[in-house]
This record gives C-alpha cells, structure tokens and sequence, in this order.
C-alpha cells in the first residue's frame, strides 16, 4: 500500500460486526426521555408506559396497564376534537392535538399529544404510539401573554379616546371637577365648574384659582393642594364661597416616579343639603323643647291625679268608719233621699221594725209611721 508523502494515511481499524439494540438498551434510553411514551394496543389499551409518563402523570406502568389513556388521564377534548384526531389518524396515519389531561393527583396536565398508528405486516392497525409533552407552563405563559395583550389593547382604546369623548364626559358630571398644578394654576375644568364663575373654559386654563376666589378661601385651598403634594395622599374637606357650601376630593395624580404632576379635585355644591341639615337641627330642638315640655305637664298631672287618689282614698275610708259606726250603733237608723225614699238602714233598725232590708229598701219612710186613730 503506498503513501502519498508529505500526507499521513489515516489507520485502517479492524470493523466488527454490530449486534443490534437490545430491549434493556432500549427501555435505558426511554428512561431518559422526558415526554411521557406510551404504547397501545388496536384497541388503545396501554400495552407500554415509559418512566417519562411515569413521572409527567404519577401512575406506575402496572397502575396503567390494560387501561385507555381516555379512562387513566381523563383527557378534556374541545368541541369535536377528539373525532378529528382519529379521522386524522384513518387518512394520515398520524395525528398532532392539544388536550387537558389529569394527573394522578388530580391536578391538570396540558399536553401535547403526537399520535401514530402502528401497522403489521399485512397493514392491518397493530396499535398506536403516543407521545405526550408537558406544556404545562408554556400554554399557561401564553394564555397569561395573551390576556396582558388584551389588557394593553383595551388601555391603548382607552388612550385613544378623543378629547372631545373625554369633555364629554367631564361635562356630564352634574359636579365640579378640576386639574390644578400643585401651585394652584388651573389646567382643566368642566362646564359646571367654570359656569359656577359666570366664565368659559378658555378664560380661566392657565390662570390660578386664587384669581377667582376670596383671599380668605385661596390661602385655605392653597393649603390643601400642598398638603396632597407634599403627603401623595388624598384629602377631603368643606369650605364656604359667596353664601355656597362645597365638599372637596382632591386626589394626587402621580408620574413613574412618584412625583405628583397635577392634582385632580372634585368639588360638590352640598348648600341645600347643609341648609336642611340646619332645618332639622332647629326641628330637632323645637322637639327636644316641646318634650320637655310635655314631660314636664305630664309629672304635674300625674302628682295631680295621685293627690285626688289620695283623697278619695281618705273619703272612702272615712265614709267606711261612718257606715261601720252606723251599723254598729244602738238606735234604729235610716238612710233615706229627700222624698222619703229608703236608701239603707242599720241592723238596730231592723230589729226595731221587724222586717227584712230587701223590704225596707222598696218602701218610703212614710209607710212606717203610725196611722193616726180614725174618728
């Protein structure tokens, strides 16, 4: 054999003769592969379960053994979607889906299914080999993506809105509602805000509110935007202007940063309401009077009553003793009206008259006196 010179001939090795794969070599090369493999008979009974299904749905290959991957993972399948991968299957041979499956655990496992059917020899389906990928996180990654597009979507609508839609609005509120810099200058107001000043927009944008109000009622609001400015946080209070009530939101409108730009105020016209407030605070006295009052009336006829009880009660026990001393007294009594009627009489009476009290009380006095002799 010559050599070329200047160039080294590479070695001949002695080939020998490869004896193919056995199955422990397969099933240690399976064990290594993360996606679940499985086996299944024609008619889809698992007949192999790699240790990548193993560990991607928690069932040992006994647990799965001779049962469906439909019965053991209880796949969710959109509308008609298991049909097409079987029709998939029938032409092609093969089929590619993504499903819901369920892990031993209970908790959901999305996959994606690579599907292929074995033929034997003749052609006939033999079975199938289904490959199944966790992705799991993936899809949940981009269901999340799509979601935030979404929202970012909507946001940008929101954005473009136009300024005349957004006055609009502004215009609708039945309130007062301004944006002031933190020093006071005015950078919007609704409608019924500039009309409570008798002015339009574009005579107040740019010019500070203190121009606008009493000095007293300026310093005071002044006072309120530095503190939202300097505390980044909202207040609420009440002031009074030309005879008018207001309750005051102002909330600070921050950039990136932090840094409040603007701060945005919603001013509510509650005259009516304080002066009804007012009303019923006067009622509420004129009642809280007038029950005194009343009280007072009602303690003086209840010792009035108690007094005239009182009295009775003496009249009573006194006109008791007088009837008892009657009765029990030794010389006939008679009760009787002003024409003679008899009313009562005591128990000596009846002694004396010999007759019974029922009969003495349906006669007149007259009828008991002697008749004088005749003749």
């Amino acid at each position: 054999m010559s050599r070329t010179p200047g160039k080294a001939q590479p070695k001949k090795r002695a080939s020998r003769p490869q004896s193919p794969p056995d199955q422990a070599y397969f099933a240690t090369l399976l064990s290594h592969v993360n996606d679940g493999v499985v086996g299944a008979d024609a008619e889809t009974r698992v007949t192999y379960w790699s240790p990548g299904a193993e560990r991607m749905f928690g069932f040992t290959a006994a647990e799965a053994s001779g049962q469906t991957p439909f019965e053991l993972l209880r796949p969710a399948y959109r509308s008609g979607e298991r049909e097409k991968i079987f029709a998939d299957l029938d032409r092609e041979g093969t089929a590619v889906a993504v499903v819901r499956a369920r892990h031993k655990s209970g908790k959901e496992v999305i996959v994606e299914v690579n599907s292929t059917e074995i033929a034997d020899k003749d052609g006939r389906r033999a079975g199938y080999v289904l490959i199944y990928r966790d992705i799991t996180e993936r899809h949940r990654a981009g269901e999340e993506l799509q979601i935030r597009e979404q929202q970012l979507r909507a946001q940008a609508d929101t954005i473009r809105m136009s300024e005349a839609e957004l006055r609009g609005i502004l215009n609708a509120a039945k309130e007062s509602i301004w944006q002031f810099t933190p020093d006071g200058v005015i950078l919007m107001g609704n409608k019924v805000a500039v009309d409570r000043f008798g002015l339009t927009a574009e005579q107040v944008i740019g010019r500070n509110f203190a121009e606008f109000v009493p000095p007293d009622v300026a310093v005071f609001r002044l006072a309120k935007l530095r503190e939202v400015a300097d505390t980044r946080r909202p207040v609420e209070f009440e002031d009074t202007r030309a005879g008018m009530s207001f309750e005051h939101s102002f909330y600070p409108v921050l950039d990136e940063s932090g840094r409040v730009t603007s701060i945005a105020c919603f001013s509510r016209d509650v005259t009516e309401r304080r002066r009804m407030e007012g009303a019923l605070r006067d009622r509420s006295l004129e009642l809280q009077y007038l029950m005194g009052e009343l009280e007072t009336r009602v303690h003086e006829r209840t010792a009035e009553l108690a007094a005239a009880n009182e009295r009775l009660k003496a009249a009573a026990d006194q006109r008791a003793r007088l009837v008892a001393a009657v009765e029990q007294a030794d010389e006939g009594v008679v009760i009787m009206d002003a024409e003679g009627r008899i009313h009562d009489v005591n128990a000596a009476f009846l002694r004396l008259s010999r007759r019974g009290r029922a009969e003495l009380q349906s006669m007149s006095y007259r009828q008991l006196l002697p008749r004088p002799p005749e003749g």
